[in-house]
């Protein structure tokens, strides 16, 4: 189940930062999240392979990558780029900024389920003792099966 789970993470990544027409995201901020993207794909295949010396450097570089750069995740929630946003809700999970674990609570409650399953993969990745663990065992019995592995996850 566990490998199921991190080829599901690996999917998500990938759809995640499909291109889009909007532009309230520069240039820089746009190659930015696609070598996070990269980097959450590199991480899930790690996992996958069992190589766990590789899956923590991984884990390392995409923490201090969502670190450094807190201006473009509090813009990525305030837009409306989802295709960033997607990307992010898992991306974050590697950071260590506590305000980001209330973005991701919040996204529990969004109707959209990929948003959904995204924010609890990034719950999952993140580990907070704060997570709402009452709201995630209500999601384990969500129609939707992402939803429901996503959840497991976290």
């Amino acid at each position: 189940m566990r490998k199921a789970l991190l080829i599901i993470l690996a999917i998500f990544c990938i759809s995640g930062c499909a291109t889009t027409n909007q532009s309230e995201f520069s240039i820089n901020e746009w190659e930015l999240t696609r070598k996070i993207s990269d980097l959450i794909f590199q991480w899930n295949k790690m996992r996958i392979q069992g190589d766990t010396e590789e899956e923590k450097k991984i884990s390392e570089d995409l923490g201090n990558i969502i670190d450094a750069n807190k201006g473009l995740v509090e813009k990525t929630f305030k837009g409306n780029d989802i295709a960033i946003k997607k990307t992010m809700l898992i991306a974050i999970g590697f950071g260590h900024l506590p305000e980001t674990v209330d973005l991701l609570i919040a996204e529990l409650n969004n109707p959209d389920d990929d948003i959904k399953a995204r924010a609890a993969s990034g719950l999952g990745i993140f580990a907070s003792k704060t997570t709402p663990l009452e709201q995630l065992t209500k999601l384990l019995s969500h129609q939707n099966p992402t939803v429901k592995s996503s959840v497991a996850f976290a």
